[in-house]
């Protein structure tokens, strides 16, 4: 491990204007400090990349069989797609690969509390990596034009499916559903992910952000929520933000529960 000199707003800087060159990969918590979360983690010049689609079986193989190798980190994404195929639902035709991965051997870590920046996986790379950041200053892009934004969700759909999940919930069918709409711009002349990712950052920091340039197409990600972590002794702790209510000792305390939750309900609907 080495320490080098650049603050996390330079570091940041180096990353995205090497990622109009290079393959980047950053998860970065932005300084917020939510969860205990407080390293920026990137890593640039992959030892490998690749992305697939297709059988369920060999996608989650091939990744078991990477993430099982000696590489520092693996960064990967896998789309909403494949967790239908995972389900076994019917396909959807999707834009996203299966799974992207990306190896690397050296990775660059911020620590936001120490607000110290260090080079940590294969020494034999660190002059290459720091060269490369110390060199390289972003320098963001403003759109010229406004965009048009396509839901895939018409108003009146997206209002029956809010119904219709509540009614689930009411029989008991589910206890929590993620309605979400897929929404698709078409980027002004000029304007790159990076861009956005550094204004959404700027504007609106997240402590588990993302920005992932794949080979046809980038990751940008703002979120507030840890989905999960696994901690040393290979325990699994999930941390949800949305959609969830307390549950009671018994079944007689979830029961009232329930009858609560439909009283406000519809009190609430009397009133609008």
């Amino acid at each position: 491990m080495r320490e080098i000199d650049i603050g996390a707003e330079r570091l940041v800087s180096a990353l995205l204007a090497s990622a109009e060159y290079e393959q980047v990969c950053i998860l970065d918590s932005c300084g917020v400090g939510h969860l205990g979360s407080h390293l920026l983690i990137a890593g640039v010049r992959p030892v490998e990349s690749f992305e697939i689609s297709g059988n369920v079986d060999e996608t989650l193989g091939r990744l078991d069989g990477k993430l099982s190798q000696n590489a520092v980190a693996t960064f990967f994404t896998l789309s909403s797609e494949f967790g239908r195929k995972l389900q076994r639902f019917p396909a959807v035709p999707g834009r996203e690969p299966d799974l992207f991965a990306a190896c690397f051997d050296c990775l660059v870590v911020h620590d936001y509390d120490s607000k110290k920046t260090f080079l940590t996986g294969n020494s034999e790379r660190f002059d290459e990596i720091y060269s490369l950041l110390s060199k390289r200053e972003y320098r963001p892009r403003l759109a010229a034009e406004n965009s048009k934004i396509l839901s895939n969700f018409t108003q009146e759909e997206y209002l029956c499916a809010i119904a219709t999940i509540k009614e689930l919930i009411r029989n008991g069918d589910t206890y929590q559903t993620n309605l979400t709409q897929q929404f698709t711009v078409k980027m002004p002349d000029g304007l790159q992910a990076a861009d956005i990712f550094f204004r959404i950052r700027r504007d609106h920091p997240a402590p588990f952000s993302a920005f992932f340039r794949r080979k046809g197409s980038t990751v940008v990600s703002a979120s507030p929520e840890r989905f999960f972590r696994v901690d040393r002794n290979n325990l699994i702790f999930a941390s949800p933000i949305k959609g969830t209510r307390p549950r009671g000792d018994t079944a007689d305390e979830d029961a009232e529960l329930r009858r609560d939750l439909l009283s406000s309900e519809k009190d609430r609907a009397e009133n609008t």
